[in-house]
């Protein structure tokens, strides 16, 4: 019919001669097979790879560190923390928010019965939820009517002065002999939205505390302060990279450090754990393991 495009037919198109073997379901079972095989080996191989401490066990094989409790990871963005803590007429206690109260009621405990008053909150690396952990902790002391003093003397990162609005005095505030100690310090403390809890803010800025704190400063009167309050937590920067907890250490009765579960043990992380352990006398109560998954917190 179209002779231009020089088609020529080389094959008569016709039926198999006999039937082709069926083996269509074993194929499938076994490709289905080799899949889930490699799938899993797949998994084994990431979780052997995995040395995040995302467990308590885990975080206790690769610290030997006391675990004061661990904290489900949350999600702040659709709830605000303050909303977490309006269980009084929920009854259910295995939901997602109730266990992190409950978390917390654990870590409260501990703090209650530690016999020390004025505690520092630090952690070896940024980010790990100091803060958020710092004012769950005012929530939860606040539910059992305990009066807390937060101070933020992270100068490396004020986000407690800048959530709660506080007056940023720390670094101004100072002490002389004529000085009614009292009114002073009620002066430049900041009022929060939780109850019984006030905050110290700080300003943030390239410094350690021994550079910017005064001559007779809060910390040095941190005795005449903790007369008034039940509990005191002090907010330092991470360990690995600044020096300023090591320094607001010697202000401190207890010190507590917080560990996210995605992190990895490395040489700079055991020198801070060394120090925590050893360099701080007995001060150092215990960790808290935060943002873990809720399938691994029986682990």
């Amino acid at each position: 019919m179209a002779p231009d495009f020089n088609f020529k037919q080389t094959l008569t198109g016709q039926p198999s001669l006999r039937p082709e073997s069926n083996h269509r379901t074993l194929i499938v079972g076994i490709s289905g097979l080799s899949m889930l095989f490699v799938s899993c080996l797949f998994i084994l191989i990431l979780e052997f790879l995995d040395t995040s401490v995302r467990t308590p066990s885990f975080f206790y094989k690769e610290t030997k560190m006391k675990l004061l409790t661990t904290i489900n990871k949350i999600d702040l963005q659709k709830k605000q923390l303050k909303d977490y803590f309006e269980v009084a007429n929920q009854t259910d206690r295995e939901t997602s928010s109730n266990i992190f109260i409950e978390n917390l009621r654990k870590l409260r405990f501990e703090l209650e019965n530690c016999g020390k008053k004025v505690i520092l909150i630090t952690s070896l690396k940024p980010k790990e939820g100091k803060s958020t952990i710092l004012e769950s902790l005012a929530h939860t002391f606040s539910m059992s009517k305990k009066k807390i003093l937060i101070i933020d003397s992270n100068f490396s990162d004020n986000s407690l002065t800048k959530s709660f609005g506080a007056k940023p005095t720390l670094e101004t505030f100072s002490l002389s002999a004529q000085d009614n100690a009292i009114d002073k310090i009620w002066g430049v403390t900041t009022l929060t939205n939780i109850s019984n809890t006030d905050i110290i803010g700080c300003n943030e800025g390239n410094y350690t505390p021994s550079e910017i704190l005064p001559k007779n400063n809060l910390l040095l009167n941190i005795h005449k302060v903790a007369q008034h309050y039940d509990f005191i937590f002090i907010e330092g920067a991470a360990l690995n990279s600044h020096a300023d907890s090591k320094e607001l250490s010697k202000f401190a009765e207890g010190i507590i450090a917080v560990f996210s579960s995605k992190d990895v043990i490395r040489e700079i992380d055991k020198e801070s754990i060394q120090f925590l352990k050893t360099g701080t006398g007995n001060k150092f109560i215990g960790a808290v393991l935060n943002i873990v998954n809720e399938e691994f917190l029986d682990f």
